[in-house]
């Protein structure tokens, strides 16, 4: 009997199939978000992080005629022009507004700085960036490369550790004095309690997939960066942290 693999959402669904070896789940950042906000009736630890196979660096970009190149040179606009910026993210509660709260804190800035704007998704930002909408968005490198190639947009900073190597032009946020790396991470997970040779079986396969071909042509072509987190534990004590930092953030932010 092969694996049944679900994109589940915490829920119910999950939580009521049997921790067999057979119930196995790939999610993002969002799990950390919802479980953090307290939008579940469970727990981090009902369920234990097996591999970590992307990440997803989040930036802030621009029209490309916006008068800050950078993203320091955005805090300074803010600084001088309190309340006035209106910032694109995808809804009102998620990773978008998180990062929005994450890289307003390390400039010494407070969320009543600006007008935050929830949209819908990329799209819908990307289209609000060039009409004038707004001023700027969150935006990951596959959201946003295509405008930025054609000269209607550009990057002010991206959460990564390091210039992307598909865009070097990109400065970090940490480059610019701003210790922020933030990015919508995708993982495999099992529910605990799930026995340690299926979840052994599981690692290695996955580690095994990440050298075929046609998924490290899928990685190029969406702009994917290789997140990899593949030793035992690694990922669970990554994404156990994630919630309680999240959880952290939330709590004071209520």
């Amino acid at each position: 009997m092969q694996p049944s693999v679900r994109p589940l959402r915490p829920g119910q669904a999950l939580q009521s199939r049997p921790a067999d070896g057979h119930t196995i789940f790939l999610d993002t950042t969002t799990t950390a978000i919802v479980l953090a906000t307290g939008k579940s009736d469970f727990s981090e630890d009902d369920w234990q992080g097996v591999i970590r196979l992307q990440v997803d660096p989040q930036g802030v970009a621009a029209a490309a005629d916006a008068p800050y190149d950078t993203f320091a040179e955005l805090v300074d606009w803010i600084k001088e022009n309190p309340g006035k910026l209106r910032w694109a993210g995808a809804h009102a509660v998620g990773t978008d507004p998180y990062t929005v709260a994450r890289l307003l804190k390390a400039a010494g800035l407070s969320n009543s700085d600006i007008r935050y704007v929830p949209n819908e998704g990329a799209n819908e930002m990307v289209s609000g960036l060039l009409g004038g909408h707004f001023d700027v968005a969150i935006l990951n490198p596959a959201e946003a490369a295509e405008q930025v190639e054609a000269g209607n947009l550009k990057m002010l900073g991206i959460g990564h550790g390091e210039r992307l190597e598909a865009y070097p032009d990109w400065p970090t946020f940490t480059e610019q004095g701003f210790e922020i790396e933030q990015a919508i991470w995708r993982g495999v997970f099992v529910p605990t309690g799930t026995p340690d040779e299926a979840v052994e079986t599981l690692r290695q396969a996955l580690i095994e997939m990440r050298d075929i071909p046609e998924y490290q042509q899928f990685m190029k072509d969406q702009l994917q960066i290789d997140g990899f987190m593949g030793d035992a534990g690694t990922f669970d004590d990554y994404f156990k942290g994630e919630v309680k930092q999240m959880r952290e953030h939330f709590s004071e932010s209520s």
